[in-house]
């Protein structure tokens, strides 16, 4: 079975708004490290908020070009 989507947003503050505003493009992979928090939204769907208390950017790597068969 496929997943269900969950909205999720990331509340970035103190000392990763920054490095956040900098690095972040649309696109961009990152890791978060924080606390889960939760609001009830419209007609009872829960909303998922993540404050943010450490960032990681990821770099794209270049991949590897293919080995030939033997």
């Amino acid at each position: 079975h496929p997943g269900k989507a969950v909205p999720i947003s990331v509340k970035f503050g103190g000392n990763t708004v920054a490095y956040a505003i900098t690095a972040i493009k649309k696109g961009t992979h990152f890791t978060v490290s924080g606390s889960l928090d939760y609001d009830e939204g419209e007609q009872g769907r829960l909303f998922y908020r993540i404050n943010a208390e450490q960032l990681r950017v990821h770099t794209r790597k270049e991949s590897a070009p293919a080995k030939a068969a033997a």
